[in-house]
């Protein structure tokens, strides 16, 4: 089914906009009268130009969702919010309202296919796993969410690309190198796949991994700072933290987001 541009930026509007918390309960963004196909290649689209995707993995739900909007301000263009984070639903659902178009934003740590259900409700446009659920793909496919399921070995992501992932993350990237990762991509069917290393990406060797052939990654407190996972009871590390941030966290950040405006 071929959807004009204009009407994919219709149902994005419409997908974003109206989310209520309401005694603690999130209500996800009204339902966009898209197909799930297209829904899930804008996602796509979006995940392909942020190139860098910024992981939230928090157990401090204000200063996550401050640091996210912070991001999005930035010039971030792709955020990820894990399902192990505090209070993840409300990360999640005041972040896609403040992104708007700006930003993608999806979630992570899916491990169980049963989760996407409510990741697609409260209004999440991908999902990531740490493996590859059983029916993990088919469920987001189904709901119109883009499924990124981590594997590691050639096996492992022939199977995820077989099932109907667009893109597989590769985790832990730090078991990979740049060089040994290059050598995969420069092999048959591997040179054509979309694969996201995550896990040990850095500023330093982010530019390493896309000459070697990355479709984007994953970075975590290497770009979203290391005060998101410092519960607000833990007053004096969480201030450190973020003096942390203020003082060097911050710059590095923009830096990297300006590599991809």
């Amino acid at each position: 089914q071929v959807i004009c541009s204009t009407y994919l930026r219709l149902c994005a509007d419409m997908a974003l906009r109206r989310v209520e918390v309401i005694a603690g309960q999130v209500r996800g963004p009204v339902p966009a009268p898209c197909s799930g196909s297209s829904r899930i290649q804008d996602a796509f689209d979006k995940l392909a130009r942020a190139k860098v995707c910024a992981i939230l993995r928090a157990k401090n739900t204000e200063v996550a969702i401050a640091r996210g909007k912070e991001l999005v301000d930035m010039g971030c263009k792709c955020i990820e919010v894990t399902l192990d984070s505090t209070h993840w639903e409300k990360i999640l659902a005041e972040l896609l309202v403040y992104a708007g178009e700006k930003c993608v934003v999806g979630v992570g740590t899916v491990q169980d296919a049963g989760e996407v259900a409510r990741v697609a409700e409260v209004g999440g446009r991908f999902a990531l796993s740490p493996f590859n659920p059983e029916g993990f793909v088919a469920e987001c496919t189904k709901l119109g969410v883009l499924a990124v399921p981590a594997t590691f070995s050639p096996q492992e992501i022939v199977a995820a690309h077989k099932q109907g992932a667009k893109v597989m993350k590769v985790f832990p990237a730090q078991i990979y190198t740049p060089k040994t990762f290059k050598a995969l991509k420069e092999i048959g069917m591997f040179s054509k796949l979309n694969l996201m290393p995550s896990g040990g990406v850095s500023p330093e060797n982010l530019d390493e991994w896309f000459a070697a052939g990355a479709f984007g990654v994953g970075m975590g407190s290497n770009l979203a700072g290391d005060d998101i996972k410092i519960p607000p009871e833990q007053g004096e590390k969480l201030r450190a933290a973020q003096e942390k941030w203020a003082k060097s966290g911050r710059a590095i950040a923009q830096a990297v987001c300006d590599k991809f405006k």
